[in-house]
């Protein structure tokens, strides 16, 4: 089957198949474009298309249902898990910028999030923000990610986090207060594992969900399923 992209080469559906062809050294593969699509005909196609299929990686499970246009910023980079993932899938134009506070082997280390001077770190370029933050700072790590990427139009920021973050008075009050626009809740739990862990095929004990914010969003956030 053919990849589907928008005019600016956003992949619609078929990320798998792009990452496939990437790993396989191939120069060229069918697209079919489709430029009528509106950005909630396209979640739909994807959801259609794919069906999110139930082994499928939870970056993976975002881009098939979100599309961002321009730069993408993941400030808690870690090994790159999520990275190597917007990487092998998106554009090869699209800009990456990986960093961590911590040297864990990916990315740029030192950069603190929550404190870095953003017009340093947007010289020129409009970033989104696509990462999984560290559960202790996962407030501070909302709130910095919305500030920076939702101020223009069209900028998202897309956290993987608990469903349990849904809780909380200080959460719920942030909630409400920013264009939070979709909750995609994992109906598999998400298994994180660790180097040298060996995969069983089960889902995690905790259920997960990404968060996306998007300028452009008014009212309440829908929810959906992965």
């Amino acid at each position: 089957a053919p990849i589907v992209a928008a005019a600016d080469g956003t992949v619609i559906a078929g990320h798998g198949r792009l990452a496939a062809a990437r790993q396989l050294g191939l120069q060229q593969v069918p697209v079919v474009r489709a430029d009528h699509l509106t950005e909630a005909q396209r979640r739909a196609y994807a959801l259609a298309d794919n069906r999110l299929a139930e082994n499928a990686g939870w970056d993976e499970a975002l881009l098939r249902v979100e599309t961002f246009r321009g730069p993408i910023w993941e400030p808690a980079c870690g090994d790159g898990a999520i990275s190597k993932v917007l990487e092998a899938a998106l554009p090869p134009w699209t800009v990456i910028k990986s960093t961590d506070l911590h040297n864990r082997g990916y990315g740029t280390p030192g950069i603190d999030f929550l404190t870095a001077d953003f017009y340093k770190h947007r010289p020129g370029w409009d970033f989104n923000i696509i990462t999984n933050p560290p559960f202790a700072h996962v407030l501070p790590f909302m709130q910095r990610a919305v500030e920076f990427a939702c101020y223009r139009s069209g900028g998202k920021a897309a956290l993987l986090l608990r469903l349990a973050c849904l809780e909380g008075q200080a959460r719920r009050a942030f909630f409400e207060s920013s264009p939070l626009a979709r909750v995609w809740v994992f109906s598999k739990r998400v298994q994180f594992k660790r180097p040298g862990w060996e995969d069983t095929g089960k889902g995690g004990m905790v259920a997960y969900a990404w968060y996306v914010w998007e300028h452009d969003h008014e009212g309440p956030p829908t929810l959906g399923w992965l």
